[in-house]
């Protein structure tokens, strides 16, 4: 594997000098957690982050985002097991998410803009300094649809996050499900 990978203390040093970045985890170990917490984190140091959620819809992540700055629990507030007190952190954390305009979360659903150059274009016209995906597996690639096996559709996809990242000139972080 080639990319090379975040480490324990970049993220809180908040070093975004990586050029790519991949994680290959099981399901359910809080992959889009920690990219969320890497948008956050970049966003507060005054880079400008394009996060696109492949994988949920753009208000569980905006969810997600206000329970990462508040500090509550997803699953709390998932369940609407909130106290008085928990619900007036999370209004104190999305009215300071809304004062991150150098973060923007998008949610492209229709194939062709889930394309790694389409992607990656976005993030341009943001003139994005970050670009966060979640996840690989949901970049839409037509050059290797009949291919069936998923670690060569993984590895194709992953050699085109790296060549975009590298001629956009733009940090890259693309969660991936482990295959």
């Amino acid at each position: 594997f080639f990319f090379k990978q975040k480490t324990a203390y970049e993220i809180p040093k908040r070093d975004w000098s990586s050029d790519v970045c991949s994680s290959d985890l099981y399901a359910g170990v809080g992959k889009s957690w920690v990219l969320s917490k890497m948008a956050l984190e970049a966003a507060k140091a005054g880079k400008k982050v394009y996060y696109a959620t492949l994988e949920n819809s753009k208000e569980m992540t905006l969810d997600r985002l206000d329970c990462l700055v508040s500090g509550i629990p997803y699953r709390e507030y998932e369940r609407g097991e909130l106290t008085p007190s928990q619900k007036s952190r999370l209004d104190e954390a999305r009215d300071e998410i809304k004062t991150y305009d150098n973060l923007l979360i998008d949610a492209p659903r229709h194939r062709n803009e889930r394309t790694a150059i389409e992607l990656y274009s976005r993030a341009s016209l943001f003139e994005a300094d970050v670009i966060i995906g979640d996840q690989l597996s949901h970049i839409y690639n037509p050059s290797n649809i009949k291919n069936n096996d998923p670690f060569l559709r993984m590895g194709d996809t992953i050699v085109q996050v790296s060549d975009l990242t590298r001629s956009f000139n733009i940090a890259s972080e693309i969660g991936r499900a482990h295959v």
